[in-house]
């Protein structure tokens, strides 16, 4: 990086980065009005239209010192590709390009359709960009079982997809942004039909995942990627469009809305002064989507909790056929009376008895994401998914992960050697939980509660 001349003085107004790694040279432009974007034109019109909205800086080491002392130089930066900067000062950074807006944009939207667990990880991203603009309208297109659980969330107009109507789902959508244009658009689901509702998004700025987390083609739907940053837990991953349009997250807030109405339900379901535990047995039921543990287990472990603690158990879940198998097994089962409520809650009413429970049992699931977001701790069950990337985000010490004993044994490599994501497909290694481990965990949970009286 070589600084360049300047007409008002000493400190350099310019900054010119060479092109690393067949990557586009960076577009480096000075704050100062009087000085000319300089882009290189070798790539097209995706750099023209990233330099109309205004580009920024963050640290990639997270560097606060950083963007205090290019501030002084009237420096912006785009690339991303990592460029090292030999400041003025003699001290080198290491720098990654994201959007800056000059104005908050009047208007965003937000693609995000589904899963229950995925959306429940969006909305923190979502409450981070309203922190920090909060006179921007936001608009979320969000699937309609998604919707049960988000209705009523503060400051945000929903738009309901409902995949049951196949085309005219997509029609519906079109009618009600029909007229509407957005500064901004963040495509936060790589997935088909996700791709094809994005067709109905007018947005000057459309921004998607990198490359390699674009799956069906949805690099093809944006004009402008976050970056492709290894290994990361997925709520991390959505951060990343946060980031790319300049917005830090400082803390995790989720804050989902709750009526009286469910939250008194959950009063007179778990109610008394033992320990509330609630089990949800059961994953969705997806093709070769393999996370459940035998009903035997859960079985064991409900007496244990029963006769250990006293505790209340709860049973929760969906309507379908397997669910309500589990739950018959595990109440016949137990020595004492369990509470079973599967198939028999709204998404709200079960968000409200997490809230209200000392702890969930549960694999890879929805409900994990939704009593982590209620502040509820989880023992997460992991064999088939890598809890680093999909476990319980504030209760990752909870999970019991046999991940790397699972892909050891079916997959021949370690961890560290295989695609992030990489699922196992052999329900047969949930029998590396053993029953001993999720006591264990049992015990850190209950074991360290007050004494109700």
């Amino acid at each position: 990086l070589d600084a360049g001349s300047t007409s008002s003085g000493s400190e350099p107004q310019q900054l010119i980065c060479k092109e690393l790694a067949n990557h586009p040279a960076a577009m480096i432009v000075a704050q100062d009005p009087l000085v000319a974007f300089m882009i290189n034109e070798q790539r097209g019109a995706t750099a023209a239209r990233v330099a109309r909205h205004g580009i920024g800086i963050r640290p990639v080491d997270r560097l606060e010192e950083v963007c205090t002392d290019l501030a002084d130089n009237s420096i912006i930066v785009y690339d991303h590709t990592p460029a090292k900067l030999r400041h003025p000062s003699g001290h080198q950074y290491y720098l990654y390009g994201v959007l800056v807006f000059e104005d908050p944009p009047e208007s965003l939207c937000i693609i995000r359709l589904s899963a229950i667990g995925d959306c429940v990880h969006t909305l923190p991203v979502v409450r981070s960009i309203q922190a920090t603009w909060p006179d921007t309208r936001i608009t979320w297109i969000i699937g309609k079982t998604e919707y049960a659980l988000f209705e009523g969330v503060s400051g945000i107009e929903f738009i309901i997809f409902d995949k049951s109507k196949g085309l005219r789902a997509l029609m519906d959508v079109r009618r009600q942004l029909r007229g509407r244009s957005f500064p901004l658009l963040l495509h936060m689901h790589a997935s088909m039909r996700a791709n094809l509702v994005s067709l109905m998004v007018r947005a000057k700025l459309r921004i998607g995942f990198d490359k390699s987390r674009a799956r069906d083609r949805q690099w093809l739907f944006t004009n402008h990627k976050i970056p492709a940053l290894p290994r990361q837990h997925v709520m991390d991953g959505l951060f990343g469009f946060a980031n790319e349009i300049g917005i830090e997250r400082e803390e995790v807030v989720w804050d989902l809305p709750l009526a009286d109405a469910d939250r008194e339900y959950a009063r007179n379901k778990a109610s008394g002064n033992q320990p509330v535990c609630v089990i949800s047995p059961c994953s969705s039921q997806r093709f070769r989507n393999f996370r459940n543990w035998r009903q035997e287990n859960y079985i064991a472990l409900t007496r244990y909790m029963q006769s250990r603690y006293a505790a209340q158990v709860i049973l929760t879940g969906g309507p379908t056929d397997l669910e309500h198998e589990y739950g018959r097994a595990i109440t016949a089962g137990s020595d004492t009376p369990v509470l079973n409520l599967i198939g028999q809650t709204s998404l709200k009413q079960l968000a409200a008895v997490l809230e209200r429970a000392d702890l969930l049992i549960c694999p890879d699931s929805g409900p994990a994401h939704m009593a982590n977001a209620v502040g509820t701790p989880v023992i997460g069950l992991y064999a088939t998914s890598n809890r680093h990337r999909t476990g319980p985000y504030g209760s990752q010490h909870l999970v019991v992960d046999r991940y790397p004993e699972a892909v050891k044994r079916e997959l021949g490599k370690p961890v560290d050697a295989l695609r992030w994501g990489q699922r196992v497909r052999n329900p047969d290694v949930m029998d590396l939980l053993r029953l001993e481990d999720v006591c264990a965990k049992v015990d850190e949970v209950l074991g360290s509660l007050p004494k109700r009286l």
